[in-house]
C-alpha cells in the first residue's frame, strides 16, 4: 500500500542522508459527501477573492443542534481511523513522522477549528517554505463557492451524492484561472515561490507559469 511504501522510501533514502518530506493537500476526511452541514456561513468582504493569504473567509461550527459539530467530526474521524477495512492505513500515513504537514480543504475544513485526533499533525491552511521557494494550500480558497464561510459548495455536494453526481459536476466553473491568478499575485505578494501546488480542481496537471519582467515592473 502507498502508506507503506512512503515509509520504505523515506527509511531508505535516510540512509543516504536524504529527508522525505510527505504534503497532504487536504480533504483527507470527507465531512460533506451525504453528511448534514455543521458550520455556518461567514460572508466574503469585498475583497475576499485578492487577499494574497487567503484568509478571505472563516469556518464557524455549528454546536446549536442536537448533533453538535464538534461530535460530528469526532466521530467521524474516528470511525475513519478505527473502524473501516482501510483504517490501518489511514494511520500510517498520518504517523509518517516529523518531515510532514498536513493542510486542510473545503471537504474537511472542520478541521481548521476542531482538528479531533489528528491534532498534532498541526493542521493548517497552507504550507510555505522560503528556502525551498514552495507554496501548498489545497486550493479551495480562492473558489467563491468553497472557500472557509461558504455553503454554497456543500449544497452542490449533496446534490451530486443524492441525485445525478455527473450532471452536477458538469455544471461546476473551472477553477484553475482563479487559482492561477492567485498564485500570481502570491509571487509577487509575501510568498514568492517557485513551486505551487494544490489539489482543490481535481484535475491532474503539471504547468509552468511565467510572469512576465514588464508586468512585474507594472505592478
Amino acid at each position: 500500500m502507498f502508506a507503506e511504501q512512503l515509509k520504505n522510501a523515506k527509511e531508505e533514502l535516510g540512509k543516504l542522508g536524504i529527508e522525505l518530506w510527505l504534503l497532504q493537500l487536504g480533504d483527507m476526511f470527507d465531512l460533506w459527501l451525504g453528511f448534514d452541514r455543521f458550520f455556518n456561513s461567514y460572508p466574503a468582504n469585498a475583497n475576499s477573492m485578492r487577499l494574497t493569504d487567503g484568509s478571505d473567509g472563516k469556518v464557524f461550527l455549528d454546536n446549536s443542534g442536537t448533533t453538535k459539530a464538534t461530535e460530528f467530526v469526532d466521530f467521524w474521524v474516528k470511525h475513519t481511523l478505527y473502524r473501516t477495512s482501510q483504517s490501518e492505513h489511514v494511520r500510517k500515513f498520518l504517523e509518517y513522522g516529523s518531515h510532514s504537514q498536513f493542510l486542510y480543504g473545503n471537504h474537511d475544513n472542520y478541521l481548521a477549528k476542531h482538528p479531533a485526533e489528528i491534532a498534532n499533525n498541526k493542521i493548517k491552511r497552507f504550507f510555505y517554505d522560503r528556502d525551498a521557494r514552495l507554496y501548498a494550500c489545497h486550493g479551495h480558497q480562492w473558489d467563491p463557492m468553497n472557500r472557509d464561510g461558504a455553503i454554497g459548495g456543500i449544497k452542490m455536494t449533496q446534490s451530486a451524492f443524492w441525485g445525478k453526481g455527473a450532471i452536477i459536476r458538469e455544471m461546476e466553473p473551472d477553477g484553475r484561472i482563479p487559482s492561477f491568478l492567485q498564485a500570481k499575485d502570491l509571487f509577487l505578494g509575501k510568498y514568492p515561490f517557485s513551486v505551487f501546488a494544490m489539489g482543490h480542481t481535481h484535475v491532474g496537471m503539471l504547468s509552468e507559469m511565467v510572469i512576465e519582467e514588464d508586468y512585474v515592473r507594472s505592478q
